[in-house]
């Protein structure tokens, strides 16, 4: 068994992969805290349906994906961030979420374009390129920085955004650019965990890590530490007993957050 566990991990082909779900577990972990403090997991719902309409496009105008998931990612977080309607924040969001998912299933039809659905719904971690690796590593650094510079703003916009208020933070400007952050999430992980288990990557990890945490710090050094085990035993299972890579990740992840909430049953 150690022996298959290392060959997997040493074959070349899965380098690529390797690096790529450890910048998506860090990253999944950063962002999943504060998507979880501030219930925003419908937003990060509606942003993966916006995934699939840019991957249409990107098809259908022979442009590159992820760019395209980029642009229409972003146009959707602007397009809500701004909203201005007197409809509900959930309202709006099932509005444009589901009118993104049902234009990309229109799109995907005109020409008989040839998509592959199962590997952009449930992600394929082994087929990611040098070129998405490039792109994951760039936006990943950046939205790191954001999210090291804003660190303090953003634990406050969690706990008390009147205080951000007193203190002339733009509170709008903030929330903008963490709608922006998660698109750019959502536009470079995609292809690893696929566009239906992008929030569950963000979710599963943090819920887990609140588990055991005892402040923010910790909830997000915990998440990134149980995102990176489910990266990599998500992959040893994938490539072990040829099952989808995205849905072996999320169910390691999954089976983390049981055990490390039965175990806070029976000890607390």
């Amino acid at each position: 068994m150690i022996d298959q566990i290392n060959s997997i991990f040493l074959n070349g082909f899965l380098i690529n992969a390797i690096i790529g779900g450890v910048f998506i577990a860090i990253i999944a972990g950063l962002l999943g805290t504060f998507v979880l403090w501030r219930n925003m997991s419908y937003f990060g719902d509606a942003l993966s349906h916006s995934a699939l309409l840019g991957v249409a496009l990107g098809i259908l105008l022979n442009l590159n994906l992820t760019l395209a998931v980029i642009c229409v990612s972003i146009l959707f977080a602007s397009l809500f961030s701004f909203n201005k309607s007197k409809y509900s924040n959930d309202t709006s969001l099932g509005i444009l979420s589901y009118s993104a998912l049902s234009i990309a299933i229109i799109v995907a039809s005109y020409n008989k374009i040839k998509i592959d659905l199962f590997s952009y719904l449930f992600g394929d971690i082994l087929i990611i390129s040098i070129d998405d690796l490039y792109y994951l590593l760039s936006l990943g650094l950046i939205i790191i920085v954001w999210v090291y510079i804003n660190w303090s703003k953003l634990v406050l916009l969690c706990i008390s955004p009147e205080i951000l208020k007193s203190e002339a933070v733009n509170v709008k400007l903030l929330n903008f650019s963490f709608s922006l952050v998660l698109a750019l999430f959502v536009a470079i992980s995609f292809k690893i965990v696929g566009i239906l288990l992008i929030t569950a990557m963000l979710i599963i990890p943090a819920a887990s890590a609140l588990a055991i945490s005892k402040s923010p710090l910790q909830m997000v050094m915990y998440s990134i530490i149980i995102g990176l085990l489910s990266v990599a035993f998500g992959i040893v299972m994938a490539v072990m007993h040829d099952f989808p890579t995205g849905p072996s990740i999320i169910s390691i992840a999954l089976g983390l957050f049981l055990v490390l909430n039965l175990r806070r049953c029976f000890y607390n």
